[in-house]
């Protein structure tokens, strides 16, 4: 299952200094707190008993918590959940997204369709 999966896997695009940068303190930052599942094109990092939330950067990194706690703080600002299963409503507010998981990005926003702007570097 494992091979057919990383056959369908797309790339992660290239990441300049900023980025990888900031992949690189959040991958050593959860390593010490709890595990790590890589591969070159995503992190999925666990906190298996979150003090704070902690955020990765937007490459493809997302960190898996044992319950909703330490969103209730930013939870006003979430926009998009993805999930298995029914929609977990009581995460974010009514405005939110719920899609399931692989369907988030229909069409994928970073091809040709992504009209957002990189922000300027200081």
């Amino acid at each position: 299952a494992s091979a057919a999966l990383t056959a369908l896997a797309i790339p992660r695009g290239p990441l300049d200094d900023d980025e990888a940068a900031a992949l690189t303190r959040y991958r050593r930052t959860m390593a010490a707190i709890g595990e790590l599942f890589e591969t070159d094109h995503h992190l999925l990092a666990l906190d298996p008993a979150p003090e704070a939330l902690a955020l990765g950067p937007a490459a493809r990194v997302a960190t898996i918590l044992p319950d909703a706690s330490p969103l209730a703080s930013v939870r006003r600002s979430i926009t998009a959940v993805g999930h298995t299963g029914p929609a977990p409503t009581d995460l974010a507010p009514a405005s939110a997204r719920f899609t399931p998981l692989g369907r988030m990005q229909r069409p994928p926003l970073d091809g040709p369709v992504d009209r957002r702007a990189r922000p300027e570097r200081l």
